[in-house]
């Protein structure tokens, strides 16, 4: 039996449970042994470099990495290649040419698809905010960043305020946005660009009695988010596929394994669910994979 490590941010969270439980799903279709380990961190970089040395000592057949760092990382992940372990990454990337694929969201896209969702709710002389990490090289937020930028400025005459850059921590993004709120009555809507700045932000806006008269398109679909999106604080989610993440994985790791040809890179999907339809049985699917 082959045995794989799988390497997540933490496994508190709602994302990274999901994507335990694709992993787990193919792991039991397939026939491997499956080692799931993270740090309590998510942003723990030095706690990753040591699980990856760790899975290279304990001579795992294959690792699945969601690496916390796209330049921090390079040196490990590519030592376990060195060693005959191929690597693959979920949810984000590492910067080397080593890893054997990459699955991941089409971050441009969903930072497309974001601005086109929130256009379609903005009225005229429109004030918006854009919150989160977008400037860091090689993550997810910088190309989300982008993606929404572009549409912003070519579709839409609203004034954007971009400079909330460098927030990851949940209560910092909520009294950032209270303080912007307070200080700005024009603003009229908010882009979140990951799970953090999601929820600091809908905290801030439910707290200051503002929600449904502040349009917020959000990442990630946690359950948070989907409470947020039920009391109207939260119009819009773009919502990820972590479990398709862990399943194709595994499933792309077993075929490496036996020899066969994979893809180098893997575009896992997204969708954007509103509060319209987000009981439908389309969204519901996206929102509870492990449930369907």
């Amino acid at each position: 039996m082959r045995n794989i490590s799988l390497i997540l941010k933490n496994q508190s969270d709602d994302y990274w449970k999901s994507m335990k439980l694709g992993a787990e799903a193919a792991a039991k279709e397939f026939n491997v042994k499956l080692n799931i380990v993270a740090p309590e961190n998510e942003n723990d970089v030095a706690e990753q470099q040591n699980l990856i040395n760790e899975a290279v000592e304990s001579k795992s057949d294959a690792l699945l990495l969601a690496p916390c760092s796209f330049n921090d990382l390079v040196k490990p992940v590519e030592n376990a290649v060195d060693k005959g372990i191929p690597v693959f990454t979920l949810d984000s990337k590492v910067n080397t040419e080593k890893v054997s694929c990459s699955i991941v969201t089409d971050n441009l896209s969903a930072g497309k698809s974001a601005g086109e969702k929130l256009i379609g709710r903005l009225g005229e002389n429109s004030v918006v905010a854009i919150i989160g990490s977008h400037k860091k090289a090689g993550s997810n937020e910088l190309e989300r960043y982008k993606g929404l930028k572009y549409v912003m400025e070519r579709f839409c005459r609203a004034k954007i305020i971009d400079g909330l850059d460098g927030i990851k921590d949940l209560n910092v993004a909520e009294l950032v946005t209270q303080e912007l709120l307070l200080n700005d009555n024009k603003i009229s809507a908010i882009v979140t660009l990951d799970y953090e700045t999601s929820i600091g932000a809908a905290k801030a806006i439910e707290k200051l009695g503002l929600s449904g008269k502040i349009v917020v398109v959000a990442f990630d679909g946690d359950t948070q988010e989907i409470e947020y999106m039920e009391n109207g604080t939260i119009q819009s989610v773009v919502v990820q596929s972590p479990f398709s993440m862990g399943y194709l994985g595994v499933k792309n790791a077993v075929l490496k394994l036996q020899g066969k040809g994979i893809p180098t890179y893997i575009e896992s999907g997204f969708s954007i669910i509103d509060k319209e339809n987000m009981y439908s049985p389309e969204s519901q699917k996206v929102l509870f994979p492990f449930t369907q």
